[in-house]
């Protein structure tokens, strides 16, 4: 940990105890092995046409500037998943509260820059989508979930007024700001909504219950990563194939 310190003191901005200076150490660790990892397999790939393929499968960058190369009506599928953090003051197991204040949400970000940012992430994904695609839209329930539903019901999207949710069961402790007087969140909701005449696989087949796991916390590389498992049910729940 001193030798960390002294190498990388920015890994510890914010840290008051050695407990929080060894949280930011796990942290700092599993992020280092999942970039060498990834760089790991992309340089393992042995044919040149199948690498590009993979790497030109993912834009990472402004949503908003990204998503003006995309053209109308052409994606089968949206899934959003917003920031769940506004003006976020309070700690993230493995994080100081500055740290997740970073990561999770800016200082400048205020609930109507939030909302303003909401409106145009759902324009854009109204606009890009085919006639008869989906749109899923994760969101946090307190205080958000009312400007959410007022947001998608001012919007030519057609949705269900009830979302459904992931169950998250037996995946880890839940999470709670107040473990003093709540009870630890083990569910998340999303809305899935329809562009057009969009139609659901597989009818009758899911309830808008999905129980999976989360994922452990020596497993994941992203503070706020699902399990693969219930992205590729909702894939083939609402995505022909």
């Amino acid at each position: 940990l001193a030798e960390a310190i002294e190498e990388a003191p920015e890994i510890f901005k914010g840290c008051k105890s050695k407990a929080d200076a060894d949280r930011a150490l796990v942290v700092a660790k599993k992020t280092i092995l999942h970039h060498e990892a990834s760089n790991r397999e992309t340089q393992n790939l042995s044919s040149s046409e199948l690498k590009q393929s993979i790497l030109s499968s993912y834009n990472i960058g402004d949503f908003f500037e990204g998503v003006k190369s995309v053209a109308d009506n052409s994606v089968d599928l949206v899934e959003m998943d917003p920031p769940y953090g506004v003006n976020l003051t309070f700690g993230i197991k493995n994080l100081t509260s500055q740290q997740a204040k970073d990561l999770l949400s800016p200082d400048t970000c205020t609930p109507q820059e939030y909302e303003d940012f909401i409106r145009r992430s759902v324009a854009e994904s109204y606009r890009v989508l085919k006639p008869g695609g989906w749109f899923i839209l994760w969101f946090p329930v307190d205080p958000w979930w009312s400007m959410f539903k007022c947001i998608l019901q001012e919007s030519p999207f057609k949705f269900a007024g009830i979302p459904a949710i992931w169950t998250k069961l037996g995946g880890g402790p839940c999470v709670t700001r107040s473990p003093a007087t709540n009870l630890g969140r083990a569910w998340e909701p999303f809305y899935y909504c329809r562009k057009g005449n969009a139609v659901i696989i597989n009818q009758g087949a899911q309830p808008d219950v999905f129980n999976f796991k989360m994922m452990g916390g020596a497993s994941k590389v992203h503070l706020t990563e699902r399990p693969i498992e219930l992205i590729e049910k909702i894939l083939r729940t609402f995505v022909p194939q």
